[in-house]
């Protein structure tokens, strides 16, 4: 048995037509390669990222302290890269016949080679990521729920459900004052991500524009048929409620966090709001956590080792079959929709170490109210001065990170 290390290595992906992938491998001090097999975390990295950045310096210092002081079982973490996609390498680690098999890189190519060179657990296996990366963790991990027992997303956009909120910004990039809108992938960071989306997602090699299919037509709306396809390919609440409908019973743990300052914060807060939905709404069995950050759109510290020790926690089963009651106050928003004002209600007494935020679709903070433990079990939230539409009321455990969601409409 050795101390920790990081070993710099490759291996051939049949997946990519032979291509050569390089990635960096953290090794456990304990790992024995004759003993216990260890628990394995798959990390992929972001559209400008690649097995050298993404973070494995602050991975490796926080897991020596974690597993060194007995926090965390060893396990062993992968970081594999995979560049050269169109559209800032946008392939979103997803099989898409116009960008190639990214999916089929990591649970096929990727856990054979893993399998034949390390003594790694058969079942605790894990796939998580930043950014890009977090977008083709969940996804690969709930369509290959076979393959491993949890997913965890730092700064993914989950929810497609929110992208017709990002229209007016799309339009607004191709500098056009009336229809009919020209999208081009240069334009701006919105258009390109949302090529990049598309050809991972709605990819169409009979289509000469791009060889994918948009989203959105001239005319600056939604087109059906395209999002159906990119929400059954893609949207979590969508794959959750497709693949699970008869059993209601979801084998996959998901860990999903944001900043609050980070772009997708708003994106990340609906997922929250889905989810709870699916539980609460429809009896749906989800092993899921979500907590909220300060900062932007980048891995922290914090981030880690909260994502980290989560998942010890799922590889030990000594996590609750099903923790999305984990947060000890529940509430209510009535009326709602709602005019001038809502009544925030509490299941139970109130303390000092909450607070209440309104945030509109775009994730501004429109109003906050911290909560006060002399006070009653409800308060009233004025919405004059918001415009009308759709907002989010969340209810935040200042020390733990942890929130619930409540969706709200202003008329």
């Amino acid at each position: 048995m050795d101390g920790q290390k990081v070993v710099t290595t490759s291996f051939i992906a049949e997946s990519l037509d032979g291509e050569t992938i390089p990635l960096d491998i953290y090794l456990p001090q304990g790992y024995d390669p004759n003993g216990k097999p260890c628990n394995l975390y798959i990390f992929l990295h972001g559209c400008c990222g690649s097995n050298h950045s993404t973070n494995i310096g602050e991975f490796s210092t926080r897991l020596t302290y974690l597993i060194g002081n007995n926090k965390i079982a060893p396990v062993i973490i992968v970081f594999p890269s995979a560049i050269g996609a169109d559209f800032g390498n946008r392939h979103l680690w997803f099989n898409s016949e116009r960008n190639g098999r990214y999916s089929d890189l990591i649970t096929n190519d990727l856990l054979t080679w893993l399998d034949a060179n390390y003594n790694i657990s058969k079942t605790n296996r894990a796939v998580g990521g930043f950014s890009m990366g977090a977008d083709g963790a969940l996804r690969m991990g709930l369509h290959h729920s076979d393959k491993f027992v949890a997913a965890i997303s730092h700064s993914s956009f989950p929810s497609l459900s929110y992208v017709s909120n990002l229209i007016p910004s799309l339009i607004r990039e191709t500098g056009e004052s009336s229809p009919p809108y020209t999208y081009n992938p240069a334009s701006g960071s919105l258009t390109t991500m949302f090529y990049g989306a598309s050809s991972a997602w709605s990819p169409n090699n009979k289509n000469p524009n791009y060889h994918l299919d948009f989203p959105v037509d001239k005319n600056g709306q939604l087109i059906d048929s395209v999002m159906e396809r990119l929400k059954l390919n893609a949207d979590v609440n969508t794959i959750i409620q497709t693949k699970w409908k008869v059993t209601k019973k979801v084998p996959l743990s998901i860990y999903f966090d944001i900043g609050k300052t980070d772009e997708f914060y708003a994106v990340n807060a609906t997922l929250s709001t889905e989810l709870r939905n699916l539980v609460d709404a429809k009896n749906f069995k989800i092993n899921y956590r979500y907590l909220e950050f300060n900062g932007g759109h980048y891995l922290t510290q914090e981030k880690i080792d909260s994502s980290l020790i989560w998942l010890d926690r799922v590889f030990s089963k000594s996590a609750s079959n099903y923790e999305n009651h984990f947060f000890e106050r529940e509430f209510s928003v009535y009326p709602n929709p709602a005019k001038e004002f809502v009544v925030v209600e509490f299941n139970g007494q109130i303390s000092d170490n909450y607070l209440i935020d309104l945030v509109d679709a775009k994730g501004v903070l429109m109003k906050r109210v911290e909560l006060n433990g002399k006070d009653k079990n409800s308060l009233k939230l004025n919405l004059i001065g918001c415009k009308r539409g759709s907002y989010l009321v969340i209810l935040r455990n200042k020390s733990s990170n942890r929130v619930i969601v409540k969706k709200l409409i202003k008329l």
